[in-house]
């Protein structure tokens, strides 16, 4: 059986895809899988200790061993960046290397977090509306994505280029639009 992946959008020449992260077990036949979709880039929102955990400690090895690029981003689980200029600095990276045509798979654990904020964030960088965005990906992944309040708010924020986030994100507005979509 192969590994689910959800082709999201194309952005320049590349594609954009999310998927839950790669099963340990057998991580290099999902490797072999994903370049046989044509994926050019893995992107991991792990952190470390969860990669451990997860059975991943490989994943980037593996990678360089079918030849596949590797990014790694830590994303605490159920959050957001932490480092905003940092995450700013992968998005644009990211959105360079789709445009250039390279097809990239963003992961995290299940694949609807923390994917969804980094996800979210280039297709608003397309030019899509963050609900627009969120919308696609939820349609795609099959369940509301991202999956917390402030994955929500943090994509909300990026439709005003102007609005300033504090690092500790404490200045985000609440939405009741976030849980009501759950139940809709």
């Amino acid at each position: 059986m192969n590994p689910s992946i959800f082709k999201l959008k194309q952005i320049g020449a590349g594609q954009l895809y999310i998927m839950p992260c790669p099963r340990p077990q057998v991580l290099a036949e999902d490797m072999a899988y994903y370049m046989s979709l044509g994926i050019d880039t893995i992107v991991c929102l792990l952190e470390k200790p969860e990669m451990i955990v997860r059975g991943l400690a490989l994943e980037e090895h593996l990678c360089q061993e079918f030849d596949l690029g590797f990014e790694h981003f830590s994303i605490p689980d159920q959050a957001v960046p932490r480092n905003l200029t940092a995450f700013r600095g992968l998005v644009n990276n990211l959105e360079t290397e789709l445009r250039q045509g390279r097809n990239l798979a963003i992961h995290c654990y299940a694949g609807i977090g923390r994917t969804g904020v980094l996800a979210g964030s280039l297709l608003i960088r397309d030019g899509m509306t963050p609900q627009a965005a969120m919308n696609l990906m939820s349609d795609r992944r099959g369940c509301p994505m991202p999956q917390t309040q402030i994955q929500y708010e943090f994509l909300m924020a990026q439709r005003a280029p102007t609005t300033r986030i504090a690092p500790d994100n404490s200045n985000l507005p609440l939405s009741r639009s976030w849980w009501q979509r759950l139940i809709a």
